[in-house]
């Protein structure tokens, strides 16, 4: 019963984006704010995470957020 339930609530979420989708989305947030070091992530965090709100893990992001910025 509870599968079946999980099953009907999954068709209705949003598709989550892979972990390519969201470094691409990323990439393309840093370009605009000329995100490239460690210290920019105060800033490029905020922005990622509302611009993929609902589309993937936050997790995900900080770490894709973390591996782009050196």
């Amino acid at each position: 019963k509870e599968k079946a339930e999980l099953q009907i609530i999954l068709e209705y979420l949003p598709k989550q984006l892979t972990e390519e989708e969201v470094l691409e989305e990323v990439k393309k947030l840093a370009l605009e704010i000329n995100a490239v070091s460690k210290s920019d992530f105060s800033k490029l965090m905020p922005l990622a995470a509302k611009a993929l709100k609902g589309k993937a893990d936050g997790k995900l992001v900080k770490a894709v957020v973390e591996k782009i910025l050196v």
